[in-house]
């Protein structure tokens, strides 16, 4: 029943048995921790690792507690030209949530994470890449990080100076931490309206 359940629902089934012949079964709904964008849509990922498409389950009742995860928007690319049916109900994810896990704890406590609109996930020469897309007021910036190049605490205390640098300059900026022992700078072009996320 419970597994049937957890397919069907953004639900966690548990049965225990506190005393001989007497069980008990816990239904929690799981709460949604990072949105992923995937062949038009936004799905939920939950910190289990279970995925869902929110929009398929509008008629249901609201579950406790958020309804919406908080935060960007990913993308992985690894599921860019992934053309298999689009799964249905809630499954695990298909993409390993382990280089999401580390890179939050580096960066999201940052004040300028905060600007994140959309992060993908992609590979360069076998390391992660992540794309950061960041809007400040009408500044568009384009942040690349491979975790390999820095430790998350020195890039994101680095981030936060040049950002800060770059909002008095005004323009469009990508800044690309990919390289070891320095960080590039490059104008992007666009004004804040054409260079806008949508």
């Amino acid at each position: 029943m419970g597994g049937v359940l957890e397919r069907l629902l953004p639900v966690s089934v548990s049965t225990r048995m506190p005393e001989w012949g007497r069980f008990v079964t816990t239904v929690k709904w799981l709460v949604p921790w990072v949105r992923v964008r995937w062949r038009g849509r936004v799905w939920c990922i939950s910190r289990e690792g279970r995925m869902w498409n929110p929009a398929e389950l509008d008629e249901l009742p609201a579950p406790a507690g958020p309804s919406d995860a908080e935060g960007p928007i990913w993308q992985f690319a690894q599921l860019s030209d992934d053309m298999r049916p689009l799964p249905s109900g809630v499954f695990t994810s298909p993409v390993s949530l382990d280089a999401i896990v580390v890179f939050l704890q580096e960066y999201q406590d940052y004040s300028w994470f905060g600007s994140v609109r959309e992060i993908v996930l992609d590979r360069r020469a076998g390391a992660d890449l992540f794309r950061l897309n960041l809007v400040r007021g009408k500044q568009r910036f384009e942040v690349l990080i491979q975790r390999s190049k820095y430790s998350g605490q020195e890039l994101g205390a680095m981030l936060e100076e040049i950002l800060m640098r770059l909002s008095k300059e005004g323009g469009n900026h990508r800044i690309d931490a990919t390289y070891e022992g320095k960080v590039l700078l490059r104008k992007l072009p666009g004004g804040p309206k054409e260079g806008s996320l949508k």
